[in-house]
């Protein structure tokens, strides 16, 4: 018989004694969950995983789905707009018109990756095997999931017309008579003009930041003022953007590396749930959210050949969602 064992708790996760504080992926999934009732979570959709420094944001949750399957809130472009609240007197009340929020039924997968461990090689281990393990089935999960969203975040198809740019061989930043900050700040007005507020999360892939590093318009403007070095967060400032990460992970097909994110840069608007006193909710406008059901990432362990083979697994119960393409702009043909 096969016995497993689960060892979850709203404050933390703990494997089987031998692990005093999990690896954040796990941790950061359950601190805030203090009891609750959800039966799903929503995770601000992270355009990349851990992989690369996720965005640590906020997972904010969502009570009224207790399946693996519903429906949850679509935002069209006005559905970001701020509207006006002031009442003149003996005026009418000011009334929402809803037509530019719809539904998006959602179907959630079960990822699951687990590693078996015999007790003699966790016997003769000069390092902690177990905790080991469980980082890298941990590190798999997550590598699944930001592929699932560099696929989505990188789809034409999945933006507006007026949202999307491919270079010409001229406008390419491999030219170095080429201005990136232009095509970033069409962008950025592009998203503020459709949906009243400017992106907050840029995205560039590794490739493409390569060549941003030696592109001599971006260092002239911070020559004097700067050690030289093109850094992400100097970058942020130059565009004004509060977030920026650089896309770097790669995964095996065929035998061979690729990079999950490639000759582009995405910029999108993603609902802030890391405001402090503000609890993030579903019904918040945002480019995209990653929806978890609840209690659906955990780890736990089974044993096999008589007792003598541990098996230490991962399991996470998600899918992400673009559920406001108009608060998103994809800059493709960066480089080639």
């Amino acid at each position: 018989m096969i016995k497993t064992e689960r060892y979850m708790n709203n404050a933390e996760v703990a494997y089987n004694n031998l692990i005093e504080t999990l690896d954040s992926c796990i941790e950061q999934a359950y601190e805030k969950a203090q009891g609750d009732k959800a039966k799903f979570r929503f995770h601000f959709l992270e355009l990349f995983g851990k992989f690369n420094g996720g965005l640590n944001l906020y997972i904010p949750k969502f009570d009224n789905l207790t399946k693996e399957a519903g429906k949850i809130p679509q935002f069209g472009r006005l559905a970001f707009r701020t509207r006006s609240t002031v009442r003149e007197l003996h005026g009418d009340s000011n009334r929402l018109t809803p037509e530019d929020v719809t539904s998006l039924s959602v179907e959630l997968k079960e990822h699951d990756i687990e590693y078996p461990i015999d007790y003699r090689e966790d016997n003769d281990a000069s390092y902690p095997l177990k905790k080991y393990a469980l980082s890298v089935v941990q590190d798999v999960i997550a590598l699944g999931r930001e592929v699932a969203v560099a696929e989505i975040a990188q789809n034409a198809e999945n933006y507006s017309a007026e949202n999307v740019v491919t270079l010409t061989e001229t406008q390419r930043f491999t030219n170095a008579k080429s201005d990136p900050l232009k095509f970033i700040n069409d962008g950025l007005e592009a998203v503020s003009a459709t949906i009243g507020r400017l992106p907050n999360v840029c995205v560039i892939a590794s490739d493409v930041w390569k060549i941003l590093k030696e592109n001599t318009n971006l260092l002239e403007r911070i020559k004097y003022t700067r050690t030289g070095i093109l850094t992400p967060e100097i970058f942020a400032e130059l565009i004004g953007v509060e977030t920026v990460k650089i896309g770097a992970a790669s995964q095996e097909k065929d035998g061979n590396l690729e990079k999950i994110w490639s000759n582009s840069i995405v910029l999108a608007y993603v609902a802030n749930g890391k405001d402090k006193g503000k609890k993030g909710n579903i019904f918040e406008p945002s480019y995209g959210y990653t929806v978890r059901r609840k209690d659906g990432l955990f780890v736990d362990t089974y044993q096999e050949k008589g007792g003598k083979v541990e098996i230490i697994r991962c399991t996470d119960i998600n899918a992400p969602f673009l559920v406001g393409k108009s608060a998103g702009y994809l800059i493709q043909g960066c480089i080639k």
